[in-house]
Formats: structure tokens, sequence, C-alpha cells
């Protein structure tokens, strides 16, 4: 009985990795393809569902300001100066206005105005608002501080425009940002709900004026590995955005429909805000039978900072693990899914993040080789699994480099396309059984916190019409 089990276990083992490898290899085809399909279409003028140039529909654009960031001031400028004919920056702080943000103001004149804030989600008061006399399209907000969902969500009831862009906490933008992700929206405004787009590592790059000047390939090990990890990211969510409409954890930049956001509550604290979002927009518009289209452009849209030191990305890691257990979690209380459907869920929003992967390969090989040992298992099923999980990492994370390579032309140094390729071949042994402890021990946390989180207050209304 027990051999039988263990040969049972052995060939779930060679069956996943095998399929694992196969789906990798059908992704990077299909990004490809689509990726090559948008470069030549992107080259046209943008035309609407009949046939005719739309109209740019404004944009609004919420940052949320809570550790008083050195930079602030700059990235406002970059912000100011966006290539979109129509949009406003939002300002949240979410607490006291800090030196770096008062400095902010005062190089762009901003000065206390009265703001009729209609709380369509409820969040804090809002004590004060600022709006820029030189810059129009900026306007700041200063509300007691509470959480990050419910900052953004004051950004959100704030917001003039019928689409809204959440940029992430110190991320530099794209000067051509908005319009790369409202072009799909422009095309097709009646089912496009929510883009986001290639997202690059900060670290390392040069910034002037609130834009990315100068960029170097960075030299420390835990930076390179998330370079990589978001170029696998970008080519994962290119094959998969056209077949299931999945995009990666946006930690830049992502651009939503106001009116979704608005329908399903707004963001919830607790989780992965972007993420988390995305699934409940997903999900509830298609209990209501409505469009939820969300589209990922193969176009760099946002540069965002990371963990310089290999501690720093583990925590970075679990987080992110964490956030998108949350994210399930509470969907499945919302909707009081079954054993079967959270397990399903778990499975695909997972495995498309990229989260899921790391446990299948490293399990299914650690499960194999100790079979081997212990002569349960041929060599035959030690080498296909050792093959597939090697080779084919390797293969797709050559072909994120390449894709990188062919779409964003930044990294022209053969050195630095050369120390990612190394990268790419040291990824298999070294950082993915990392990453599969990373996930377990991200897994369990987010288990013992669900046993013992206590449920929290309702959160008070602001009243309708806040004056500075």
């Amino acid at each position: 009985m027990i051999d039988q089990a263990l040969e049972w276990v052995v060939v779930a083992s060679v069956a996943s990795v095998v399929v694992a490898a196969a789906f990798g290899a059908l992704l990077t085809a299909t990004a490809a393809w689509h990726a090559l399909l948008h470069r030549r279409h992107r080259h046209g003028p943008i035309r609407s569902a009949h046939g005719v140039p739309p109209t740019p529909l404004p944009v609004s654009v919420i940052v949320v300001e809570r550790e008083d960031d050195p930079g602030v001031a700059d990235r406002l400028e970059g912000l100011l100066a966006l290539d979109y004919p129509a949009f406003e920056v939002i300002v949240v702080c979410d607490g006291p206005i800090g030196a770096h943000l008062a400095r902010a103001l005062t190089r762009f004149h901003a000065t206390p105005a009265d703001l009729i804030y209609r709380p369509a989600i409820p969040t804090a008061r809002v004590a004060a608002c600022y709006h820029g006399s030189t810059t129009p399209t900026l306007v700041v907000l200063e509300k007691e501080r509470t959480t990050a969902a419910d900052a953004l969500n004051a950004g959100i009831n704030a917001a003039r425009s019928p689409y809204v862009c959440v940029v992430g906490p110190r991320a530099v933008l794209e000067r051509a940002a908005l319009a790369r992700l409202m072009a799909p929206v422009m095309e097709d405004p009646d089912r496009v709900v929510a883009t986001a787009g290639i997202e690059r590592v900060l670290n390392g790059c040069e910034v002037k004026g609130g834009e990315v000047a100068a960029i170097a390939c960075p030299r420390r090990a835990a930076v390179i590995w998330a370079v990589l990890d978001g170029l696998r990211a970008a080519l994962a969510a290119t094959g998969l955005s056209p077949l299931a409409g999945l995009v990666p954890r946006p930690g830049g930049c992502l651009l939503a429909q106001k009116r979704a956001i608005l329908r399903v509550g707004g963001f919830e604290a607790g989780g992965a805000e972007p993420t988390d979002i995305l699934f409940r927009i997903r999900h509830g518009l298609a209990g209501e039978r409505l469009p939820r289209r969300t589209i990922f452009v193969p176009e760099p849209v946002a540069w965002f900072p990371v963990p310089d030191t290999l501690a720093g990305a583990a925590d970075a890691y679990r987080a992110r693990v964490g956030d998108t257990l949350g994210c399930l979690a509470g969907q499945a209380r919302r909707t009081r899914m079954s054993i079967r459907e959270i397990g399903w869920a778990l499975v695909v929003f997972a495995r498309g993040l990229g989260l899921a992967g790391p446990v299948v390969d490293v399990g299914g090989a650690a499960v194999v080789t100790a079979a081997f040992l212990a002569g349960a298992a041929d060599f035959t099923a030690l080498l296909v699994v050792w093959m597939c999980v090697l080779a084919a990492r390797t293969a797709v994370s050559s072909a994120a480099i390449l894709f990188h390579d062919a779409t964003l032309k930044r990294y022209p140094a053969w050195q630095d396309v050369g120390r990612l390729f190394v990268a790419a071949v040291v990824e298999p042994v070294v950082f993915r059984p990392l990453t599969a402890v990373w996930t377990v021990q991200a897994g369990w946390s987010a288990l013992r916190r669900a046993r013992t989180r206590p449920v929290p207050p309702a959160t008070a209304s602001s009243p309708a019409r806040q004056p500075a």
C-alpha cells in the first residue's frame, strides 16, 4: 500500500513538472506572437470600434504619500509632465503633511482651497485640500492617517475623471505611460475596465526631472534577480492577458475604470491593493454579467524600486505571497466558495502570478530525487524532472530577456544582457529553492494570521462637504 502511494506521488510529481514546462513553452510562444502583433499595431493611429479616432478620455493619477519621500517633488514634476492631453494629479497625504511634501507644495505654488468632497466610498476625514495655482492639474489632500487603501479610496472619491491611474510608492511613470495604458480603453471603452503594462526596476537608474534619464544594469544579485523576475512577469502577462485577462501584480501603476472600482466598494485594507481590486472587479462584474476585460500592454509604463539585499527581497516576496493569499481568502469569504473552488482559484490565480511555480518545481524535484535514492523511482523519472526544471526555467528566462531586448532597447551593452543570462542559468538552482521556501513560509504565516485575526470595526463615513 505504501509503495503504491509512493508510486502515485512520483507520477504526480513528474506529471506536474512536465505540464508546467509545457505550459511555460506555450506561454512563451503566445507572448512572442502577441508582442509582435502589438508592435506592428502600435505604429498606426488609434481607432475606436466605429473606425474613427476617439477623443482622449481624461485620467486622474492618484499618488499616496505616507513616508514623506525626499524625492516627492521630482516625482510630482514627472507626473505633471506626462505626455497626455487630459489628466489631473491627486496626491493623498495619509497623515500630516511632512517637510518634503510641504517644500513640494511651495515649489508648485499650491495653496489651500475648498473641496466639495463626496464620499462615494466611506473614508477617514479629509482635513485639508491644496490646489496648484500655477499647476491647475495638481490637487493635494491631507487626511487622517489610517491605511494605504483608505487613502486610495479618498483619492478615488476626489477624482473627477472616468478613469484613474494608481501609482505605487516611489514609482516613476514613463512620460508616455497614460497614452499607452489608455490606448486599449479608447479602442474599446465599453468593455475594457483595467490595463497594466511592463514595469522596470528603478535601482541603479538616474532620475532627472521626474523621468528616468540614465540606466545601468545593477550588479547586486538580489536586484538582478528582481530584474529577471520582472521580465518573466511581463512575458507571462503578455501571453496570459489575451487568453485569460490576467496581469501581474502592479507595483508601479494600474489604470482602472472609476465606475468599476466604485461598484465593488473601492480598495480594501489588509491585502495587495492593486491585485485585490483587479480580482474583485473581474469577479464582481462577472457576477453581474457586465464586460470585464483587463488588458496588459507589452510596453514600458513605470519604474519602481526593489530591495538591494537578499533579506529585503525575501521580505518583499513573502509580502507578495501573503497579499495574494489575502485576496483569495477575501474572495472566498465574500462569495462563500467551496473547498474545490478555493483550490482551483489558488492554482489558477497563484500560478498566473508566478507564486505556485517554485513550490511545484522544487517540490517535484525533491520528491522524485528522494524516491530515486530510496529505490522507488527509476533514473528516467529523475532525469525528466530535473531537465524540465532546469531547461524549462532557463528557456523561459532566456525568452524573457530576448523579449525585453526586442521591445524595450533599454540595456544596449552586451555586458548587461550577459549578466542577465548568467542569472537565468543560476536561478533554477539558487533562487528557485529560496522562493519555494519563502512561499511556504508566507503561506503558513497567512494561515496563522487568518486564524487569529480580529473582526475589524466599521469605518465611519465622512461628511459630504469638507472645506480646507
